[in-house]
């Protein structure tokens, strides 16, 4: 590697009022240095002619704790790139600017790995990128009194993940992947908490293309891939507020709840953000799409329309949430016996991370995995997600003497996609495996996103809760709750949604193997005991077989289905209670390589463990509730498959959403399963079994516009 420096002068505008393009650099005369005064300039330049390389990276945290000393590694690192990567620093009398610049770096860690099984790996991780960076600040790089810095950072690559490295193993990729962040006027600095970065108004772009390569020619190369689906989210952001601050996990206890400012060592991140006029979230076809959908115009629940004067506005009345979303996420290794705490599922308290005992008299259910030794933990507590889409573009390619051209928008609609979350805490702790398996990793995980006390009000009639009064009616929360809505945004001034209110939805997956699955690898996948009757496609598998062992899976949603306005759900058209819970010592999830092909193939298996049911109750009289229960026996999806198709793509000139599988029920999927459930009408009154010993059901549900 050449490393070289040179010193030269240079002069910032005091004022920083210039466009990012502006704010460049160049080399000043003997004359122009001999007349400028207290201003100095650093250029670096590297260049390459050989990998820089790193045998080992070790993050220790909690060194000096025997209990709880753990350590991330990452192994066999490597970076280079071409030509050279130029950094430079210039000092002015009111601002410093750092900039920074590479082209075709190419990183590459071999492993990653924990401190307790180091020879354990989750894969290798391969990053091609170019890209660029700027920071102009006043007082200092990183002062955090002063609100006129610049930031702009960009690049542009591919990322690669492989489970192991041995000649044509399959791949999991993020194509095309452009992260960018740009900020003309805001804080980023350190304080005393740690990164700031705080901002009114922020360009924002995250975009990829998912893609899978069954087997690879050569290591981390693109041609390999076939894309699946394109997707990501840009547009304008305000308000953002990111800390960055050291601190894992906890594990004290205040009365109910864990002190989450008692700390281990480790990483913890809080972002909170709203969404801007021209924000959206993108998904469609992947390499240059030809047909993909944008979800614009976000509003938030409980808001007026827009914005007046850079912030949400309250509707008389409502409990609004203070943010469009807001993530607060902490990292850490951990070690056996480490207690972060479970979710409360249900529980009528909102905020904070209750204990087991608490959470029992807060009426809710208290979902706890333990860490396994040698684990890397994320931990999720008080997320949310409390704004909507108000509109949806349909863009597509035009198509012009047998050759695609430019995207155009080919179709609007006023329609929303609604899902908030109210209240959202996680647990996820994954564990590398042994070198050479054909495992990336293996995780534990708890996800639950609730309407805090919804539930247990509503089997109550809401009994004893104070009408309208946030603090006691989990009605009144509506606009910080949970929902799954289809929304007609024409329909009145917020529009008109109808689907699933004030939800509750927990996940909750033990010993889970995420693996990248080859032709050779699916066509000799067997069950634990039993026998699979027919062969799952390759492709990227989560998979989990606790046969005899407990709950391998489960996925349980419940809430209110009704309608109404989206100004005011508080005021809602009842449906009907319906609880779903999905369990299961059996779980697999296939997505599968599509050949090159405009869909996304999907499969999966489950087998129900006895404890699975569908419960359908009458809100007025909730033990009236018709229900299936105690459900066992075998679901198989099999080529499965969703396709966004352009209007030249399809029969009747118009763009299309197609969601279409197999379901093979019972012995049709696992030989000499039977898939059966007992029905009862209310609480004890059960009057017989339904019993499926085979069979086989094909559902297509295709969505267009209307002409």
């Amino acid at each position: 590697m050449r490393f070289t420096t040179a010193l030269r002068a240079g002069l910032l505008a005091g004022s920083l009022v210039f466009s990012v393009s502006a704010a460049t650099l160049e080399p000043l005369t003997d004359m122009e240095l001999s007349q400028s005064t207290g201003q100095a300039g650093l250029a670096v330049s590297l260049e390459t002619d050989s990998p820089i390389t790193a045998q080992q990276v070790t993050w220790a945290m909690d060194a000096e704790n025997a209990a709880t000393t753990a350590s991330l590694i990452l192994k066999n690192l490597s970076v280079e790139w071409a030509d050279s990567a130029d950094f430079t620093l210039d000092v002015g009398a009111d601002a410093v600017m750092l900039t920074g610049s590479w082209s075709e770096l190419q990183a590459r860690i071999g492993g990653i790995a924990h401190s307790g099984e180091p020879n354990n790996t989750m894969g290798s991780l391969a990053i091609n990128t170019s890209g660029s960076f700027l920071l102009i600040n006043e007082g200092g790089p990183f002062n955090t009194n002063s609100d006129n810095a610049v930031l702009n950072y960009t690049s542009e690559g591919d990322i690669f993940w492989r489970q192991r490295d041995i000649g044509g193993a399959p791949e999991l990729g993020l194509l095309d992947f452009v992260i960018g962040i740009d900020i003309p006027k805001g804080t980023v600095g350190l304080d005393a908490n740690g990164v700031l970065i705080a901002a009114p108004e922020a360009d924002f772009d995250l975009t990829f293309d998912l893609s899978f390569a069954a087997a690879t020619t050569n290591p981390y190369d693109k041609a390999d891939h076939d894309g699946l689906v394109h997707t990501g989210w840009r547009g304008n952001l305000r308000n953002v507020d990111l800390r960055l601050m050291g601190g894992g996990a906890w594990e004290g206890t205040t009365g109910s709840f864990y002190d989450l400012s008692a700390r281990t060592e480790g990483l913890n991140t809080d972002l909170k953000l709203d969404f801007g006029e021209e924000f959206v979230w993108i998904i469609g076809q992947p390499h240059q799409a030809r047909a993909r959908a944008e979800f614009s115009g976000w509003q938030r629940l409980g808001a007026q329309p827009g914005f007046s004067s850079g912030a949400r506005v309250a509707r008389p009345g409502v409990a609004m949430a203070d943010y469009d979303f807001r993530l607060p996420l902490t990292l850490d290794a951990l070690r056996a016996g480490s207690d972060p705490g479970g979710i409360c599922f249900g529980g009528a308290t909102t905020g904070g991370s209750l204990t087991s005992s608490a959470c029992g008299a807060a009426g809710g259910e208290y979902v706890y995995l333990s860490p396994d030794d040698n684990t890397l933990a994320m931990l999720i507590r008080g997320a949310g997600l409390h704004a909507y889409n108000t509109k949806v573009e349909i863009w597509e390619r035009e198509y012009s003497g047998g050759a695609w051209g430019e995207h155009i928008k080919t179709d609007e609609f006023n329609w929303s996609l609604l899902y908030t979350f109210g209240e959202f805490d996680g647990n996820v702790f994954i564990r590398p495996e042994a070198s050479g398996s054909d495992v990336g990793f293996r995780a534990d995980m708890v996800l639950g996103f609730q309407s805090p006390g919804y539930w247990h009000a509503a089997q109550n009639k809401f009994a004893g809760v104070v009408a309208g009064d946030p603090a006691s009616d989990p009605r009144a929360r509506w606009a910080t709750n949970t929902h799954f809505m289809i929304g007609d945004t024409e329909a009145g001034e917020a529009g008109f949604g109808i689907g699933l209110v004030n939800a509750d939805v927990l996940w909750r997956v033990e010993d889970m193997a995420v693996r990248l699955v080859n032709p050779a690898t699916a066509s000799s996948y067997r069950l634990n005991g039993d026998v699979l009757r027919h062969t799952l496609s390759p492709g990227v598998w989560l998979e989990t077989d606790r046969k005899g062992q407990g709950v391998a899976a489960q996925y349980n949603f419940r809430g209110m289905f009704g309608g109404g306005d989206l100004s005011n759900l508080e005021d809602l058209v009842q449906g009907l209670l319906l609880d779903v819970n999905l369990e299961t010592d059996r779980f697999v999830f296939v997505l599968g390589a599509n050949g090159g092909e405009n869909y996304v193939p999907f499969e999966g298996l489950f087998d129900f463990n006895g404890n699975a049911y569908i419960s359908i109750a009458e809100p007025s009289v909730p033990t009236a509730a018709w229900r299936i229960h105690n459900v066992s026996g075998a679901l198989l999806w099999k080529d499965g498959r969703i396709q966004l198709s352009s209007g030249v793509e399809t029969v009747h000139g118009r763009p299309e959403l197609t969601i279409a599988n197999y379901i093979l029920l019972a012995d049709t999927a696992i030989q000499g399963s039977v898939l059966k459930g007992d029905i009862s009408l209310g609480e004890n009154d059960n009057f017989g079994s339904i019993v499926i010993p085979s069979g086989v059901v094909y559902s297509s549900v295709s969505i267009r516009p209307q002409n």
